[in-house]
């Protein structure tokens, strides 16, 4: 029976080198249901509007502690989600409309959720990247926000 410590350390989290694109996918549509129960592991910090411009609109949640989430897979088949918790008008009245809070261009704290905790860091790093990944794009493609600043 071998170390178990050695062993994971051993797993390649970057089959493809340095790149961690890879390593998970956004997962929508029909297959969101496919997650099983998932409850939390971890936390995270982005700009809710970085994650917008990345991974498009939140898929709906309950509508009541949860306004919006990103569902996506590991490599292995782990499913994982990252969620808003409780920061919207649909739980407190005098709470920030779920709109203004996805529009958000400060960084606040996200749950990660999933059927064991493995990963959950892995899927932090790999968001940050793709986040990091689109910003670069679109400032180096010449993208604009299609706003006429009437000129």
């Amino acid at each position: 029976m071998g170390n178990l410590i050695e062993a994971l350390e051993e797993i390649d989290n970057y089959p493809d080198g340095d790149d961690p694109s890879s390593l998970f996918r956004h997962v929508t549509g029909e297959e969101v249901t496919k997650t099983g129960s998932n409850s939390l592991v971890g936390y995270a910090k982005f700009k809710p509007i970085d994650l917008i411009m990345t991974f498009g609109f939140p898929t709906e949640s309950d509508s009541y502690k949860v306004s919006g989430s990103y569902t996506f897979q590991h490599f292995d088949g782990a499913y994982l989600q990252i969620y808003e918790w409780k920061n919207s008008s649909l739980l407190y009245d005098d709470g920030m409309k779920p709109i203004d809070f996805w529009k958000q261009d400060k960084e606040i704290e996200f749950h990660i959720a999933a059927a064991n905790g493995w990963h959950w860091m892995e899927l932090e790093q790999w968001i940050q990247f793709q986040i990091d990944k689109n910003a670069n794009k679109i400032n180096t493609e010449g993208f604009t926000s299609g706003y006429d600043y009437g000129n």
